[in-house]
């Protein structure tokens, strides 16, 4: 368990020493998703966040695809999102608020299941 540990600490720390870079954007949303975190209903895989309201997020920078997942069951899709919000997102202590301020109203975005 103390090397899974010191693992996930290094690998936060070096994403955090990339942050803002194009490396960065290209790696965070698939470096620590697995095949279980693929979202029901989504394309993409997703990384489970820490929020009261958000589940999870998945982010597809060829296609500019943000996907949130939420603990009542809602998977939305968002439309053209720079991967500039999407790591702004992430790194956000708040997901919910970083969400209700910064994505919604300012991209299109459908319901896939929910």
């Amino acid at each position: 368990m103390q090397v899974w540990a010191a693992l996930l600490f290094y690998e936060n720390e070096r994403l955090r020493n990339l942050a803002g870079t194009a490396e960065y954007r290209a790696i965070i949303s698939v470096n620590r998703a697995t095949p279980g975190t693929l979202a029901v209903g989504g394309a993409l895989l997703h990384e489970p966040v820490r929020s009261s309201n958000l589940r999870s997020v998945g982010y597809d920078q060829a296609e500019r695809v943000l996907e949130v997942a939420f603990h009542s069951g809602g998977l939305y899709r968002y439309e053209n999102v720079p991967a500039e919000v999407h790591v702004a997102l992430m790194m956000s202590s708040s997901k919910g608020g970083y969400l209700a301020q910064f994505v919604k109203g300012r991209y299109r975005y459908r319901l896939i299941s929910g």
